[in-house]
């Protein structure tokens, strides 16, 4: 299973209150099929601007490949640990939770993975934790351009026209 993760995300602490004030938006990419969300639980102060590279996480036991096989409309809880850093060389340590009802149980299946390489800037005060429902990326099945240019194309579509009738 290949995992790739993008992440923004931006918290504070309310000053008389006290409670955090945050929001996040993530991508997440299983194995090339893409899911976004966008959260406003992110927990402890700071801002981190993630993207991890493309990381072979093996094969999970069977139960935790299906619970992670579509993600459209499911919940997700996110735990994200990274070092402090700007620009290129950041290391990141992720945790992916699907909680799934079972038999009147609710079971957590979890894949976890550290990255390192991660481009961005992270500066946060502790992991940042969420949960989001994902939706599915629009999946782009062709691309006319890579196959023949605007030119080519016109070309065909005139040769291919109907030769006027000709009178007898």
């Amino acid at each position: 299973m290949r995992i790739k993760l993008l992440y923004v995300g931006v918290s504070s602490i309310l000053p008389k209150l006290g409670l955090p004030l945050g929001a996040g938006a993530i991508k997440l990419w299983i194995d090339g099929t893409g899911y976004t969300a966008a959260s406003n639980d992110l927990g402890n102060p700071g801002g981190i601007l993630l993207e991890t590279p493309e990381i072979n996480v093996g094969e999970p036991d069977p139960r935790v490949a299906e619970a992670f096989a579509n993600l459209h409309g499911t919940t997700v809880e996110f735990e994200i640990n990274a070092s402090t850093f700007v620009r290129d060389g950041g290391l990141a340590r992720v945790k992916l939770t699907r909680p799934v009802q079972e038999q009147g149980r609710l079971t957590r299946h979890e894949i976890e993975f550290d990255a390192a390489e991660c481009r961005g800037i992270a500066a946060m005060a502790g992991a940042v934790t969420f949960m989001a429902e994902m939706v599915q990326l629009e999946t782009t099945l062709a691309d006319a351009s890579d196959v023949l240019s605007e030119d080519d194309l016109t070309a065909a579509v005139e040769a291919a026209q109907e030769p006027e009738s000709q009178p007898a």
